[in-house]
């Protein structure tokens, strides 16, 4: 629910709202389902439901639905919601290629979802904002502005009632849902506004009705519970002791002062950083999502308290884009709106303001909120933390501005599962209790080892035999074991060779050099799944190639220490989901020459005579 770290910088809008004017409507128009997604099953409809669904106010919207009928005895009809607010269900959940899998995870349901609206092809609507807090207010507003008095529709509640328009269209009194992230918001949205209408609920990282918090308060108190979870391991320990203490003194440090640096794209172009404190958090919250950051951070946090933050540094040009057209969190596309995530978190955010002030006094109300919090309430973090809550960006968004509210309820008494990733820092475990705690059949399954969006990431499968067993009216336990980790954790990067650690069973230099090579082919690893495209070493040269394989050339992490050779990413039966195989060649002025093996989750290696 934070603003992703980084989206495309520019102002840009789609072809309007594609808003058919004329009067508004009490329910959407009947549908009319036929095949699409070739032989997949899948059956397609566009909906045209009101822009208001008061009727006050006249246009309309498509929503663009799918349909997967039951296979065997059917018990049900299950809607499926994605999360942002922004993402587009409909091409997340795939049914023409996924489909399969989700039955298995939902036997004899038949599966709904829709790209809500102004997400996907639910009259997109692409407006998107930067990363850069100088100008983050202006565009904003801008985004605001181009999309007209129409931005006032796009709120949690119409959503809920698109979901009933769905339902009546698929023909069933009753569904189930479940929702992800904010999808979790709308679920809750629509049991308040139709409870006669929901069999059962799931929700995966959970946002309460009210949510998310104007402040990020609830993150804030999450992240470090987060980072001790994340570093639970004894190597872990030994790579950054305290690495949730370690995080907040260089957040709150680069709160005050900016961490400025240069690091190298894989281009060999040198890039100019600035991490200041809230992206160093947005970058701290995204791990619960990322196993290439889960990966990296500690070293990265180990480096940056050692007085050498380039592999931090470079962290944080991947979530900014910088020199890096392929990152995960920089590029946005037709699955995922921003214009649609502003719309929605601003029009419903519980702001310390009212809806019609003027920016002046939004300004004066959110200072004045900020001021008032109690001692402990950002955890370990100055107030200054508050800014990676929607407030910061939502005060410049054009009136009315929050407090768009939900129906009144009341819950229905029907079964609640709610599953919480125990690295989830976004959505902590507090929200699925806080949640969960107001229905009578609500019960709270906690995976260890996994982040954000549980059912989906959890690679022990113990969240999916557990939700099996909840749709059979079978015992759910309250915690899973640990999951396994994706990816092997990067060691600390040492200064020089000459002060890295000894490799076991070898000794001098060359067991110097195979300690430096096993964390620099990790580091490659984990830089090049976080930025998904080619990334530059911290001394030189690059990674490059498409999963399962990676290209490494002259790839160096330590002065005089280069790696190069094909690496392969393959399934590991113990430790990390993900291990290593094939062979690098050692080559630097610092180094003992040789090549490294990766095989069965070790190294062997053979060394030239100089060596």
């Amino acid at each position: 629910m934070i603003r992703g770290v980084t989206v495309a910088a520019t102002v840009a809008l789609a072809a309007a709202l594609a808003l058919a004017l004329g009067a508004g409507r009490a329910q959407a128009a009947a549908s009319q389902f036929t095949p699409c997604h070739g032989t997949s099953g899948v059956l397609c409809d566009t909906l045209t439901v009101p822009l208001d669904w008061s009727g006050a106010v006249p246009g309309t919207l498509p929503l663009a639905v799918e349909e997967l009928p039951a296979k065997g005895t059917p018990r049900g009809t299950l809607i499926m919601i994605a999360g942002g607010p922004g993402q587009a269900s409909a091409l997340a959940f795939d049914l023409g290629d996924l489909g399969s899998y989700w039955q298995s995870l939902f036997p004899g349901y038949t599966l709904a979802t829709f790209d809500p609206r102004g997400t996907g092809n639910s009259g997109f609507l692409n407006c998107s904002v930067g990363t850069s807090p100088l100008i983050l207010a202006q565009q904003v507003t801008a985004c605001g502005n181009a999309l007209g008095p129409a931005r006032a529709y796009y709120t949690t509640a119409a959503n809920a009632e698109d979901v009933d328009a769905v339902r009546q269209a698929l023909g069933v009194d009753k569904v189930a849902l479940w929702g992800t992230s904010y999808g979790t918001k709308v679920e809750l949205a629509y049991a308040l506004a139709h409870p006669d209408n929901v069999e059962r609920l799931l929700l995966d990282s959970v946002v309460p009705a009210t949510g998310p918090d104007p402040l990020a308060l609830d993150t804030l108190q999450g992240i470090p519970l987060g980072l001790t979870a994340l570093c639970a391991s004894a190597a872990c320990h030994a790579i950054a002791p305290d690495l949730a203490g370690e995080v907040a003194t260089l957040a709150n440090r680069a709160a005050a002062d900016p961490i400025r640096g240069r690091i190298r794209a894989a281009s060999g172009i040198h890039i100019p950083v600035v991490l200041d404190g809230p992206t160093l958090l947005g970058i701290v919250v995204s791990t619960d999502l990322s196993p290439g950051l889960q990966a990296e951070l500690p070293s990265a946090v180990a480096g940056a308290v050692a007085g050498r933050p380039q592999e931090l540094l470079r962290l944080a040009a991947f979530s900014q884009g910088s020199g890096f057209e392929g990152s995960g969190f920089a590029t946005a596309d037709a699955s995922f709106s921003e214009g649609l995530f502003l719309a929605t978190m601003c029009s419903d955010g519980r702001f310390p303001w009212q809806p019609d002030a003027a920016l002046a006094d939004r300004q004066q109300a959110l200072s004045a909120a900020v001021a008032a919090l109690p001692a402990g309430a950002t955890g370990l973090f100055g107030s200054w933390a508050t800014a990676i809550g929607p407030a910061t960006y939502c005060v410049s968004w054009p009136s009315p501005s929050g407090n768009a509210p939900l129906a009144a309820g009341p819950l229905p008494d029907v079964p609640v599962l709610a599953l919480s990733g125990g690295l989830d820092m976004r959505t902590p475990t507090s929200n699925a209790a806080s949640v969960v705690s107001q229905f009578p059949q609500g019960h709270v399954l906690v995976v260890p080892g996994v982040g954000h969006s549980v059912l989906t990431t959890d690679p022990s499968n113990c969240a999916a035999s557990a939700v099996r067993a909840w749709l059979d009216g079978g015992t759910v336990p309250t915690t899973c074991p640990s999951a396994r980790p994706y990816l092997p954790e990067v060691g600390k990067i040492p200064a020089s060779v000459a002060t890295a650690p000894l490799s076991r069973g070898s000794s001098g230099l060359r067991g110097r050099t195979l300690s430096v090579v096993k964390t620099t082919v990790q580091d490659a690893l984990a830089a090049s799944i976080t930025a998904e495209t080619a990334v530059g070493g911290l001394m030189g040269g690059k990674v490059s190639g498409s999963l399962p394989t990676l290209e490494l050339s002259r790839y160096s992490d330590v002065a005089g220490v280069s790696v190069s050779g094909t690496v392969h990413v393959k399934a590991a039966a113990t430790g990390p989901v993900y291990t290593l195989a094939g062979s690098v060649t050692v080559s630097g002025a610092k180094a003992a020459h040789g090549v490294v093996t990766f095989v069965n989750g070790g190294v062997k290696v053979t060394w030239s005579r100089s060596s």
